[in-house]
């Protein structure tokens, strides 16, 4: 089941990845209503916040799982981020979360903090879908939902419980 899971998780990654082969190299830069923009930027300082916070347990406790497996996801969120940066003309945020992340006491308290993480980060590309009108922004934002609905929130739900 693991396999298959796997296997549809990166299926999806690249279709994702071939519908934004379009996105890379624009002639000219498209824009976005301020509400889709502002989604944009709230979604990289999201997908960056969890980095930070995943990066900080690994610090704190080794390469342990899921943190392992998860961070590297966080890094391909970021990855298919920036390129509706790029094409919408939008400058992509800094990431100053990095400084900021700490690791709680235990483990288990980090896999519970990552299960409300990811419970907060589908509800966020939630509320986004309900407004977005861009297909690749769409796009991008139902495979993220989908990668922490799907593998990230029930790896941690494992690890919390």
């Amino acid at each position: 089941m693991d396999i298959v899971r796997r296997a549809g998780l990166a299926g999806s990654l690249v279709t994702v990845l071939v519908l934004l082969v379009g996105v890379a190299a624009p002639a000219l830069a498209v824009t976005v209503d301020a509400q889709t923009r502002q989604a944009l930027i709230d979604a990289m300082h999201d997908e960056y916040q969890a980095r930070a916070f995943y990066q900080a347990v690994i610090a704190k406790f080794g390469w342990v799982r899921p943190f392992a497996n998860i961070v590297r996801s966080e890094e391909q969120h970021v990855s298919l981020l920036r390129p509706l940066f790029e094409k919408y003309g939008i400058t992509v945020p800094a990431d100053t979360f990095a400084a900021k992340a700490q690791a709680p006491g235990t483990l288990r308290e980090a896999c519970a903090i990552g299960v409300k993480a990811e419970q907060d980060n589908i509800a966020l590309y939630e509320r986004f879908l309900a407004f977005v009108k861009e297909p690749d922004i769409i796009t991008v934002f139902t495979h993220l939902r989908d990668a922490s609905a799907n593998a990230h929130l029930p790896a941690f739900s494992r690890c919390a419980n």
